[in-house]
């Protein structure tokens, strides 16, 4: 299987929705993930950050190791970034994207693409004549489920709506009238924590409980796609650990993960770092023996404040095994309470490709039939 970069300009990038839904949430993880399948080809996303601001740019592209630049015509003038993505100033996006389309990059653009539908066809007149492939942000108002609700209301099948509670997710479409589509990046349930209390899942005032990933270790640490800073996510996760394996590895130390993906550390995953400690790698096994301290912090505190019976850790991190899971074990045995490490099994999860459509299942029947 070959594996094909794609140079992608991300102009705006550090804004809110660029750095964190764009970069954070979506390509980062998908480079990070060794790309996206494309037939016998893997597609992986080189990341060009582009903006005004040449302090808060760093330290995005330092986040996610992607390139920077303050030059958004010198960038645009370059052959190997062939996509433009645009989140910066709605008003000047008219004449951000006239320049790409000069430039023959093929667009992408947060919504609104123009300040009136004619200057918005005219763009697209323009992207058409030059045989370049564009797309836009689509806004959530024309999504199929909104749309649906909105015609059940309008024909007052709810009848007098007295209150109202909205949940975001996100509309899949599932094949039956229009094809398949992979799931936003944003919302993967591989990301997610949850708290089993009295054999219930507990869902907090404001159903938000069990953000696991989104406690703090480091209140000065890295930045964290929620926007926060030293969220346990930001040392744990899957994207995290190959982050740091590249920050190991540009200080110099040796290792075997560079002729891995020949010499491209942006190809680097969690995974890699697994089989890489497996074959005694020192970088990979230091990285390994960190995440094992940086989980071993998190669920101490769990274990200091719920005390409960099982800690179950689930998703691409348990896939370390026994490197992770006994110095974890020690790491929760040194910072918690003695009677509640006793009490406290910590395993890796038994349902690792369908546990979060069970758990959405048996969270169905408990709220609708009040039992399992």
């Amino acid at each position: 299987m070959a594996t094909k970069t794609i140079g992608i300009i991300l102009n705006g990038a550090t804004g809110r929705i660029c750095s964190t839904q764009h970069v954070a949430n979506a390509l980062a993880p998908i480079r990070a993930e060794g790309g996206l399948p494309s037939g016998d080809d893997r597609i992986v996303p080189r990341l060009m950050l582009a903006g005004r601001n040449a302090e808060k740019l760093a330290g995005v592209a330092k986040s996610y190791g992607a390139e920077w630049t303050t030059d958004l015509d010198k960038v645009l003038a370059d052959p190997a970034f062939t996509i433009f993505f645009d989140a910066a100033a709605t008003s000047q996006r008219k004449g951000v994207l006239e320049k790409a389309i000069a430039a023959g990059k093929h667009v992408y653009s947060e919504k609104p693409v123009a300040l009136s539908v004619d200057k918005g066809l005219a763009l697209l007149r323009a992207m058409n004549a030059r045989g370049l492939k564009h797309g836009a942000v689509e806004d959530k108002l024309g999504l199929p489920g909104l749309q649906k609700l909105s015609r059940l209301a309008a024909s007052d099948f709810f009848g007098r709506v007295v209150g109202f509670r909205i949940e975001f997710g996100w509309w899949v479409f599932d094949g039956t009238e229009v094809p398949c589509q992979r799931p936003s990046w944003n919302y993967r349930s591989k990301d997610g924590g949850g708290l089993i209390l009295d054999g219930r899942l507990f869902h907090g005032a404001s159903d938000v409980a069990g953000e696991i990933g989104h406690t703090t270790i480091d209140s000065t640490g890295r930045r964290c796609k929620c926007g926060n800073y030293g969220c346990l996510e930001a040392y744990a996760s899957g994207p995290a650990i190959a982050e740091r394996a590249r920050e190991a590895l540009e200080g110099g130390e040796p290792s075997i993960l560079p002729k891995l993906v020949n010499n491209d550390l942006s190809k680097i995953t969690a995974q890699l770092v697994y089989d890489a400690a497996k074959k005694d790698d020192d970088v990979a096994r230091q990285v390994v023996r960190e995440t094992a301290n940086f989980l071993g912090a998190g669920v101490a505190n769990l274990l200091n404040i719920f005390n409960p019976d099982v800690v179950v850790l689930a998703g691409g991190v348990t896939q370390a095994g026994d490197a992770l899971f006994r110095p974890l074990r020690a790491e929760v045995k040194r910072r918690a309470f003695k009677p509640a490490v006793e009490a406290c099994r910590i395993v890796p999860g038994a349902l690792p490709l369908s546990a979060g459509v069970v758990g959405a299942i048996a969270t169905f029947k408990m709220q609708t039939l009040g039992e399992l």
